[in-house]
C-alpha cells in the first residue's frame, strides 16, 4: 500500500502501460505510415513509462519505434531542445504517426511541422495524452477528427 492509502488519502494515478497501448492501437489505424515516440524535455517517469509501453505495443504488432528522447539539464535552454526536434522531425520518413506524452509537446511538434511545411495530419499524424484527455489526429474524408474528447 502507499503512503497516501495507508493515510486515508485517496490518489488517483494514470496506467501508462492502457494509455500506450490504446494510442498504438488507435495509430495502428493509420496503415502505411512508420511510428515515433517524442518524450518529454526532461526526464519523467511517466513519459519514459509511456514510451516503453508504446515500443512494446507496437513490437507485438510487428511494428518499430522511432524515438526522440533526448532530455535537457536544467543548465541547457528549452531552445536547444526544439531545434534538435525539428532536425529529427525533418528527418522522419513520412508518413509518419508520433504519440508523445504531453499536449504541450504535442503542440511544439504541430507547430514545427507547420514552419517546416509538414502537413498534419497527412504526412504526420499526432496522438498525445494530457491527464484523461486522449486524441488522434488524422484525416478523414478532406477533414480532420478527433477521438477522445
Amino acid at each position: 500500500l502507499n503512503p497516501a492509502a495507508r493515510s486515508g488519502l485517496f490518489a488517483v494515478c494514470a496506467d501508462p502501460r492502457a494509455e500506450a497501448r490504446l494510442a498504438a492501437k488507435e495509430l495502428l489505424q493509420l496503415d502505411g505510415r512508420r511510428y515515433a515516440f517524442v518524450g518529454f524535455h526532461e526526464r519523467r517517469v511517466w513519459s519514459d513509462e509511456r514510451r516503453r509501453n508504446f515500443q512494446e505495443a507496437l513490437r507485438t504488432n510487428g511494428r518499430e519505434c522511432l524515438t526522440f528522447d533526448l532530455t535537457l539539464g536544467d543548465t541547457r535552454p528549452l531552445s536547444a531542445w526544439e531545434r534538435k526536434l525539428r532536425a529529427w522531425i525533418r528527418r522522419l520518413p513520412k508518413p509518419c504517426a508520433i504519440y508523445t506524452p504531453t499536449d504541450v509537446t504535442a503542440s511544439k511538434i504541430a507547430n514545427i511541422c507547420m514552419t517546416e511545411r509538414i502537413r498534419v495530419p497527412d504526412d504526420v499524424a499526432l496522438r498525445q495524452v494530457e491527464g484523461f484527455k486522449m486524441k488522434l489526429t488524422a484525416p478523414k474524408n478532406f477533414g480532420w477528427f478527433v477521438i477522445g474528447e
